[in-house]
């Protein structure tokens, strides 16, 4: 599934960069680019879950938290690499040569991330939590089923928790892009490379954050993550908004919540989910959880955000407040899950079979 999943979202994304024009093709153009993004969506949808699955279930009882927090330096690592290539091409080319061919070459070149993926995946043996459930997960038709029939409470609670991560991330490392360089007239390519740098920030985070859950406790650090993303997105777009040219500012008010606070609560999401299932519907649950969640929170984020930033005539503050209730939610969710803990569970592999 690993590699499936890798290749479903490689030849989508490589697709991208080749598709022609409308010019060229006419309306088969945009139609063969979203079923690019389709197949992405697709992809990702297993990527998630199983890349921080086999992590998570490959560490030492003791070292889980920082173990699942691995894969997710990628995201950082991914941001900061997008980023700099479109800030690169951004100065390089000019507006004209970027829209019209230029911002094809970044999608092309994720070619090469596939073909290190791709080798990478083959080489990795199924975890011991997978062997020891191989019985049970024999018995188990419809995995997904099985989660809804005997984790239900879990995963709606996991699915709440999960929706300030979504939130936050398209606030402070998509629309933060779109806020600083059309509402408050930033350069574009500094803009970018401010990203970058919150971007880098967290690839140290994530880490360190997950040493730490496992030292003190997953659930703790995530819910009080959660509730500082809601909290510091008013001081931050503070800065964002009132000053804007002051660029070493600009930089710690991005790179505080985005960098160390989304760093803390992502490092933890992972583990937090992953130990809240057994092995048996492990897979299908967080990777529901994460896809699910994420079309409330990370699908529609960039339009709210959007009319919300608008419907003030230019001030974040009704944003800041939809991401203060989403804080909330996450927050009394972690709770939940954490009172849930062993309650919700599936029978034996006798009363299955």
């Amino acid at each position: 599934m690993l590699v499936l999943t890798l290749e479903i979202m490689g030849v989508a994304t490589v697709g991208i960069g080749l598709v022609p024009s409308y010019e060229t093709l006419g309306i088969a153009a945009p139609i063969l680019l979203v079923l690019c993004r389709l197949a992405q969506g697709i992809g990702i949808g297993g990527e998630w879950g199983g890349a921080v699955l086999m992590a998570f279930e490959s560490a030492p009882e003791k070292k889980r938290a920082f173990y699942g927090s691995l894969p997710q330096v990628g995201l950082a690592l991914g941001l900061m690499l997008a980023s700099a290539v479109v800030g690169v091409l951004s100065w390089c080319l000019s507006e004209e040569s970027f829209l019209a061919w230029g911002w094809r070459i970044a999608f092309i070149l994720s070619a090469i991330l596939v073909g290190v993926g791709a080798y990478i995946r083959l080489t990795v043996t199924e975890t011991q939590d997978f062997a020891k459930a191989k019985e049970k997960i024999e018995k188990v038709k419809f995995p997904i089923m099985a989660a809804f029939k005997h984790y239900p409470r879990t995963i709606l609670a996991c699915v709440g928790a999960r929706f300030v991560e979504g939130i936050a991330f398209n606030v402070f490392g998509v629309f933060s892009l779109t806020y600083l360089t059309n509402t408050c007239g930033l350069d574009k390519t500094q803009s970018i490379f401010l990203i970058v740098g919150a971007a880098f920030v967290m690839a140290l985070a994530i880490p360190f954050w997950g040493m730490q859950a496992d030292r003190l406790d997953r659930a703790r650090i995530f819910g009080i993550a959660a509730l500082l993303l809601g909290l510091t997105a008013f001081p931050a777009f503070w800065v964002l908004h009132n000053y804007t040219h002051t660029l070493p500012l600009v930089f710690v008010a991005i790179a505080l919540p985005f960098g160390i606070i989304y760093g803390a609560a992502y490092a933890t999401m992972s583990s937090l989910f992953s130990g809240s299932f057994e092995a048996t519907v492990r897979y299908s649950a967080v990777s529901f959880i994460y896809q699910f969640s994420g079309i409330f929170a990370s699908g529609i984020t960039p339009m709210v955000a959007t009319m919300l930033v608008s419907a003030n005539g230019g001030q974040p503050w009704y944003l800041c407040t939809y991401l203060l209730v989403a804080a909330l939610i996450s927050c009394l969710s972690t709770i939940f899950i954490v009172r849930l803990h062993g309650r919700e569970s599936l029978p034996s592999a006798e009363e299955l079979g």
